[in-house]
């Protein structure tokens, strides 16, 4: 079951890449990951001597720009540091970059793309304003609760891939572990990069694991398909709205 997921993971992927030649040296590629306006986001891979980079040309932060999200404050640099960081993703003046080889191509470009989503997904936009990082909206909510965490948990997962999840909440008497992503932009093209994470989890922790992704549906009413997919492969939908109906759950 799980090998059929993601091999139907991979080859919904690969089909879904267009690529196009800029020059001879440079490509764009394009991935079928929305960002929050419903576009795809794409990057540039350059050759760079025996060496390949990765960037995003500066488009993702010049976007949010755009939008009203501009890095100034010392919080919110730590919210972009924190989203790069964990992916070994760097950046000089606008622009986001990693350098890798033909050897670790595959690894590098899922990191980027996994930190591009990151940072698109940093804020919530409600009303045309930018209000708040959902991140920091759900840490508000579990310190309120008293829900024991830790956050930003790297896990290699079978294919060698690394894998960010927002969310670890340890094993108490009562539950198992608890392993958590939030899905800012709920689409089906960006959830499948999460069922992804789950799937790709080594065997025992994948089997004594409770995997949640969390929906955020302050702007958009979250569809049914999603949710189902979630419990078809064991993974619990938990709707923020809905939140309050986790609390013991969540705290225990």
């Amino acid at each position: 079951m799980v090998e059929k997921l993601i091999q139907s993971y991979v080859s919904y992927i690969h089909s879904r890449f267009d690529v196009e030649k800029i020059d001879n040296d440079t490509f764009e590629i394009i991935t079928p990951f929305l960002d929050r306006r419903n576009d795809h986001i794409s990057f540039y891979l350059q050759k760079n001597g025996e060496g390949l980079r990765l960037t995003d040309g500066g488009e993702m932060l010049q976007s949010l720009s755009l939008d009203g999200l501009e890095f100034k404050s010392p919080s919110k640099r730590q919210e972009l540091e924190i989203a790069l960081n964990g992916f070994g993703i760097f950046k000089e003046q606008e622009e986001l970059y990693i350098q890798t080889n033909s050897n670790d191509f595959a690894k590098h470009m899922h990191s980027f793309i996994q930190a591009l989503l990151s940072v698109n997904d940093l804020f919530v936009l409600a009303h045309n304003k930018v209000t708040s990082f959902f991140f920091d909206e759900v840490i508000r909510f579990f310190e309120d609760i008293g829900v024991r965490y830790t956050s930003n948990i790297q896990i290699e997962g079978k294919t060698h891939l690394e894998h960010k999840f927002d969310f670890l909440i340890p094993k108490s008497k009562t539950h198992s572990e608890r392993l958590i992503k939030i899905l800012n932009n709920p689409k089906k093209e960006n959830l499948q990069s999460n069922l992804f994470a789950f799937s790709d989890l080594p065997l025992q922790r994948r089997e004594n694991t409770d995997k949640i992704i969390v929906f955020n549906d302050a702007n958009t009413k979250i569809n049914d398909a999603l949710t189902q997919a979630c419990k078809e492969v064991g993974i619990m939908p938990l709707i923020w709205s809905e939140k309050e109906k986790q609390k013991e759950y969540l705290v225990a």
